[in-house]
């Protein structure tokens, strides 16, 4: 499968993997009218939308499931805020990041600020109903998997 990819912008990276068998493209931030001198600071506790610069097109039955970079979690504290984008859909691909640590995070044009990968799925039909039946777990809900619990 192909994907294509518009860059909206001269200064727009298109979408990389550093190994071969990589399942996700990491994407990368553009300058908006918020960064001074190439760079935002996205204060602790706060979120801002971020830029790629790129439109991309896959067929419907795919989605782009947006996911955070693991070392910008792991190390930061920074995590993704939306993460489904349509085969559909043709706009500008924006990330929504938060700050969720304790220290402000500077974001600098051209870092890689998320990930993404393309996901096949099956449309389903919804059907209201009175009864669903009986299941080996039932109603057992957060935590029913750990031991001791019921």
């Amino acid at each position: 499968m192909m994907i294509r990819v518009k860059k909206l912008r001269e200064d727009a990276k298109l979408p990389t993997t550093a190994y071969m068998w990589d399942a996700g493209y990491d994407l990368y931030c553009v300058e908006d009218e918020d960064f001074s001198d190439g760079e935002f600071v996205l204060k602790a506790g706060k979120s801002h939308t971020f830029h790629t610069g790129i439109q991309c097109a896959f067929p419907p039955e795919y989605v782009a499931l947006i996911w955070d970079r693991s070392g910008l979690a792991c190390k930061n504290d920074i995590h993704r805020l939306a993460g489904v984008i349509d085969g559909g859909y043709r706009g500008e691909w924006m990330i929504h990041l938060v700050n969720l640590g304790e220290r402000d995070f500077t974001v600098s044009v051209g870092d890689k600020i998320a990930q993404f990968i393309i996901q096949s799925f099956k449309k389903f039909t919804i059907v209201e109903c009175e009864e669903l039946g009986e299941s080996e777990r039932g109603t057992k809900g957060f935590g029913s998997s750990d031991k001791g619990t019921e």
